[in-house]
């Protein structure tokens, strides 16, 4: 009754939004946490590197916390967009073996007429010919 006020068919799928849209905003959204996350997470981290690395230049300690945000950075980043690409939703598949297979009899069903349709028309040209000479 409901959807039959609403203009709907009884069977058919509510529209409504799809999540897809949303996607690069929420894209966008894990790219600021995961800046945050890289910001937070670069001093421990430099002050780790520098505790165990020999050869470590004390003199530029903010450049060196800089360069280990960004690595945390495109770590996260990497892993955020495999993590995306397991999951994503895909699209429906376009062309199916089914159809293929359909399409693949269709051609040869197609060419079977056609050499039908030729034997007949050679056939009828030969039938012609022996009229026209007065043969039977």
């Amino acid at each position: 009754m409901e959807d039959e006020y609403f203009g709907r068919k009884a069977g058919a799928k509510a529209r409504g939004t799809s999540m897809r849209a949303f996607l690069p905003l929420i894209g966008f959204i894990f790219i600021g946490i995961l800046g945050v996350f890289a910001f937070i997470l670069s001093e421990p981290v430099n002050t780790l590197l520098s505790e165990r690395m020999a050869n470590y230049p004390y003199d530029q300690m903010e450049t060196m916390r800089i360069v280990v945000g960004v690595v945390i950075f495109f770590v996260g980043l990497l892993f955020l967009g495999m993590l995306y690409a397991m999951f994503a939703p895909k699209p429906p598949k376009t062309v199916t073996e089914r159809e293929l297979e359909k399409e693949k009899r269709a051609k040869q069903q197609e060419l079977l007429a056609k050499k039908r349709r030729k034997r007949e028309i050679q056939k009828k040209m030969a039938q012609d010919a022996k009229a026209r000479r007065g043969e039977k």
